[in-house]
């Protein structure tokens, strides 16, 4: 049983791991599609076309903020699920042990 418990935590590790790296990749597009903003904003070519890739990017970022808040909610739920399963593990455990000692 102890066993188990240690596969769901290394299992919630790399969980843990992967959520960081997905958001990490979110943040990076963000940051990029920033910078394609202010270099299309500050371009000689138009203001207007400048500001409706503004607009745009502030869409992006709106729905990427959304999707990511909705991801970060779904993996909150996720780890609390796992914790809960870890601790019912463990309280299996240890009513097992104290099952045999009082049986002996």
């Amino acid at each position: 049983m102890a066993e188990r418990a240690r596969q769901m935590e290394a299992t919630d590790q790399a969980e843990a791991a992967a959520h960081e790296r997905f958001v990490e990749d979110i943040f990076k597009e963000a940051d990029t599609g920033e910078e394609d903003g202010k270099l299309a904003s500050s371009s000689a070519a138009g203001a207007t076309h400048g500001s409706s890739k503004g607009f745009q990017n502030k869409q992006q970022k709106e729905k990427k903020a959304q999707m990511l808040n909705e991801y970060l909610a779904e993996a909150d739920f996720e780890r609390f699920g796992n914790l809960l399963a870890k601790q019912l593990v463990e309280k299996e455990q240890y009513l097992k042990l104290l099952l045999a000692k009082y049986a002996d």
